[in-house]
């Protein structure tokens, strides 16, 4: 289960590629939602850009990967010792990641890739 959700415990740069993946889908899901005459679930609004995708990662940030990842980073520090390492690593990557959109959120101006039409 870890690895379908570690998107956020990965280096920035790849992390940002599988949020960009992920808010296309996203996106395209509300445009059928729009095309159906439903209403667009959230985070799925395209037209909302680049601060939707922000606080759709922050919220997934603070309500699944910080639990799930600390409760995992102490299965592995307690049964895995020769693998603390990773879970030093998944840690202070998702505290980076997590920093990051903060900033983002706060100053939605910044510029992260000039090929980052929609997403972080």
């Amino acid at each position: 289960h870890c690895a379908d959700v570690s998107n956020p415990l990965k280096p920035w740069t790849l992390y940002r590629e599988w949020c960009q993946r992920l808010m296309r889908e996203f996106y395209a899901q509300g445009d059928l939602e729009k095309k159906h005459n439903l209403s667009v679930s959230p985070f799925m609004e395209r037209n909302e850009g680049k601060i939707n995708t922000v606080n759709c990662q922050l919220y997934f940030m603070d309500a699944v990967s910080s639990s799930l990842f600390s409760v995992f980073g102490q299965f592995i520090r307690s049964q895995l010792p020769d693998s603390v390492a990773y879970a030093d690593l998944f840690s202070a990557c998702l505290t980076k990641n997590r920093k990051k959109l903060a900033e983002l959120k706060e100053n939605p101006s910044i510029k992260t890739d000039k090929n980052e039409p929609e997403c972080i």
